[in-house]
């Protein structure tokens, strides 16, 4: 029996002592003699400040120009000016159709219409300055020429579309032709991309259109390419919603002067659609939902000791972690944001830290 109660009483003094060497404190004696439980918690003074509410939009990278230049006239690829992966500027010559009967055509064209000038011009002679020969003979001559000078335009026209330029300055990205192999018109020959300036491109959900707009700000991280983070305008709206994702576009153009943003990457938007300033800001794990709606736990001071009470408020914007309260909370005082979730209206409090509620650690009960 003896051996029992020493038994018994060891394992007392063992967990006593392992609750004062864990960092609690004992429970705190009341006016009357008895015992209360204390809730260690984490506190964090409400002070104002400013706020800036944003959108989070994961978008990509895409080139400013990207263009696939067509065949406008079939033929067999005769020769490339450039190689693929070269920089070219608009207007240069990219590669080259076989136009030897085309030019054959021209030739022919131009000595007809060469004839038909010079039959107009004595025709028109005779008739205005003679009087010989018909009105329709007149008439006829003089449109024949006509046609004929607009036939020889024509085949210039076509003669020059033998000749593959690229529309823009950029790289020349791809071709579907090799040499030797015949173009079919209309057909797709020659990529061109130009990420001299570059589109960064995203959806934002339609519960945001009320709050983006052309000029807003953004904040553009890329993963893979840390020293194209920036911040800029955004310079595009979409003016319609998707109808499966339910978003509109919005777009940034960003200058990409070392070509560093390629077409493709992964771009984080941050969306800036709000600054309040003075506002009342906690983290979001402060507050807790209840069949009323959301509340917090701020510490009040009640005869000598500091106590949670319960806080009705009212939230606003959000970003990361934080939110605004519009309605609650007044500067100055303390919100609980941990220990909250161990806690009932009027309970015994000890604030163990007010390091803005940076500390996660859950507060221990005693």
């Amino acid at each position: 029996m003896k051996k029992t109660r020493a038994a018994g009483t060891l394992i007392i003094l063992i967990l006593f002592a392992s609750t004062v060497t864990s960092g609690c404190t004992p429970p705190a004696e009341t006016a009357e003699g008895t015992f209360e439980r204390v809730v260690n918690v984490v506190a964090l003074e409400v002070v104002p400040g400013p706020f800036t509410s944003a959108v989070r939009v994961t978008g990509s990278v895409e080139a400013l120009h990207d263009i696939t230049v067509a065949c406008e006239e079939g033929g067999i690829v005769e020769t490339f000016f450039v190689e693929k992966g070269s920089r070219v500027e608009r207007g240069q010559p990219i590669a080259r159709i076989d136009s030897e009967m085309l030019a054959a055509q021209l030739d022919e064209a131009r000595a007809g219409a060469r004839l038909a000038q010079e039959l107009w011009v004595r025709q028109k002679r005779l008739w205005e300055d003679q009087a010989i020969g018909t009105e329709l003979a007149y008439i006829q001559a003089r449109e024949t020429a006509v046609m004929r000078a607009a036939a020889v335009r024509t085949l210039e026209t076509r003669l020059a579309k033998k000749t593959i330029r690229s529309p823009v300055d950029g790289t020349f990205e791809k071709y579907w032709y090799e040499q030797g192999e015949f173009a079919m018109p209309g057909s797709p020959f020659a990529r061109i991309v130009s990420i001299d300036e570059v589109k960064v491109v995203g959806g934002a959900a339609e519960r945001f259109a009320g709050d983006i707009d052309r000029g807003t700000q953004v904040e553009i991280t890329i993963d893979n390419c840390p020293d194209a983070n920036c911040t800029a305008d955004i310079t595009f709206v979409g003016n319609t919603v998707d109808p499966d994702s339910r978003t509109f576009a919005v777009e940034v153009i960003l200058p990409n002067p070392d070509r560093i943003m390629k077409p493709g990457m992964i771009a984080n938007m941050l969306i800036l659609t709000e600054r309040i300033e003075d506002a009342i800001v906690i983290p979001q794990e402060a507050v807790v939902r209840s069949e009323d709606g959301y509340q917090v736990f701020v510490v009040e001071t009640e005869e000598g000791r500091e106590v949670a009470r319960v806080r009705s408020v009212d939230l606003g914007p959000a970003r990361d972690d934080q939110v605004v309260i519009t309605h609650g909370l007044t500067p100055g005082e303390w919100v609980i944001t941990v220990g909250q979730l161990k806690l009932g209206n009027g309970d015994p409090v000890r604030i163990v830290s007010n390091s803005n509620g940076l500390d996660r650690g859950e507060g221990e009960e005693r």
